[in-house]
């Protein structure tokens, strides 16, 4: 298991997926759970935050539109507001992404990275920091 050593990285979580034969969405949970660097799930459909799951380091424990829509100046927020799709990964802020950030961290940077899929109509963001 030596992917455990390495950062995040969305292809990495693409390729396990291919690799071991399970649903990017398993293999992203299974990141968060056991990998070594903090990062967010947050799956959404029809503009709503179904669910999310964080790695227990992650610094932000909510992200925005939990009762509303997806923060629209995200990837996924982009998504639902004229169907734009990201094949590569974004600067975000934490104030774009998450609730109760100290006016301080407004502007820190985390980075997004969205899986989309047709098929099952929902977008998964994965975010991360460096």
């Amino acid at each position: 298991m030596a992917w455990i050593k390495k950062k995040v990285d969305v292809q990495r979580i693409e390729n396990l997926s291919k690799k071991y034969r399970i649903s990017t969405t398993a293999t992203a949970l299974k990141f968060a759970a056991i990998g070594n660097h903090p990062i967010m799930i947050v799956h959404t459909s029809n503009n709503k935050i179904n669910w999310f799951k964080r790695s227990i380091d992650f610094p932000y424990k909510w992200p925005q539109g939990i009762k509303s829509t997806v923060p629209k100046y995200t990837l996924a927020g982009a998504y639902y507001k004229d169907g734009t799709k990201f094949n590569e990964t974004l600067p975000v802020t934490a104030k774009d992404w998450f609730e109760n950030v100290w006016e301080n961290d407004y502007d820190r940077e985390f980075f997004e990275r969205c899986i989309y899929s047709e098929r099952h109509d929902f977008v998964m963001s994965v975010l991360w920091e460096d």
